[in-house]
Parts: structure tokens; sequence; C-alpha cells
């Protein structure tokens, strides 16, 4: 059958490449997730990526959700002084957990989007650990909460 040739002869050419079964999974298309110990690197397209951070010198890093999410959790995480953020979302959510203790300097710039913070006022350290973050929405949303 000439259908049953041409998926065979697909098959064998490709065999080789595994990047077509990672990239192409059933439920998601692509995640990935290249974080180091000190910095957080999500690339999320449509789909969606969950990270904890237990660094104690955590420095910041990217976030990029393209119709998909992101949760990330820097409840256990500290700073020295400043950490920067990099967030990038397009037709999809980022939700940023961060400690009481941390001032968030928000620098985002939403088009089409949202960013809300619903984090609880606490008393500030005096220390001024600040998280800075950085970037764009584009038909999406960004949660900041502690």
């Amino acid at each position: 059958h000439p259908i049953t040739q041409h998926r065979h002869h697909f098959r064998r050419k490709f065999r080789h490449r595994s990047y077509m079964d990672s990239e192409c999974s059933m439920g998601q298309w692509r995640t990935h997730d290249k974080s180091e110990e000190d910095f957080i690197d999500i690339n999320s397209i449509f789909g969606s990526a969950e990270k904890s951070m237990f660094t104690k010198t955590f420095k910041g890093g990217n976030i990029n959700c393209a119709f998909g999410g992101a949760k990330i959790n820097l409840t256990q995480a500290d700073i020295e002084q400043k950490a920067i953020l990099s967030v990038s979302v397009a037709f999809g959510g980022a939700e940023i957990t961060v400690p009481a203790n941390w001032q968030v300097q928000n620098e985002l710039t939403a088009i089409l989007g949202g960013i809300e913070d619903k984090r609880r006022m606490t008393a500030m350290d005096e220390n001024k650990k600040t998280l800075i973050l950085r970037g764009g929405i584009f038909c999406g949303g960004v949660e900041i909460k502690n």
C-alpha cells in the first residue's frame, strides 16, 4: 500500500533523530527546564512547568511561557541583595510565589494582559532583599504571591 510505504520510509529516514520523540510528547509539546542551582531557566510552550528553588544564593533567571504556564515557588530560596527574574508570557500565565520578607520591584510591561500582586504586606527585612521582575506580557497574566 503506498501510504504505508511512505510512513515506513519517514520512520526509517528519521529514526535516528531522538529529539522528535522528546519535543512532541503527548499532552505537552515542549517544556524545558535548564535551571542550575542558583539560576532558574524555564521554557514552557503549549505545556506547563512547576519549579521550586531551595538555594540560599538565588541570582534570578528566565521564565518564558507561550500558550502555556509556569508555577515558580521561591519560598524556600534566599537572595543576598538583588535578583533579576526575566519573565516573558504570551497567551499563557506565570505564578511566582516569593517569601514574605522579599520586596518585589515590578518592571513588567503588560499588553492585553495583566499583573496581579496578591502578596500580603508584612514587615520588611532590614537587609532589603529585592526581586526585580523584568519583561513583557502579551495576552496573558502574571500573579505574584507569598
